[in-house]
């Protein structure tokens, strides 16, 4: 899943508790949104998951 620093927090508000919260930190350093599959404890005050729209396609009736 996609994640994006809540508004308000910066990089640097992430914590180096150990060395998945670094290479996060480095992650949301170098690009904007990060695809992470393990959330560090305490991390998720930090980010939150991105969310997207999804978009049905609509049916047309009557059209061959």
């Amino acid at each position: 899943m996609k994640y994006k620093l809540k508004t308000g927090k910066s990089v640097d508000d992430i914590p180096n508790n150990s060395g998945i919260h670094k290479q996060v930190k480095r992650a949301f350093a170098s690009g904007s949104d990060v695809d992470l599959v393990i959330l560090p404890k305490g991390i998720d005050e930090f980010i939150e998951e991105v969310v997207t729209p999804t978009v049905k396609p609509k049916i047309q009736k009557g059209v061959k």
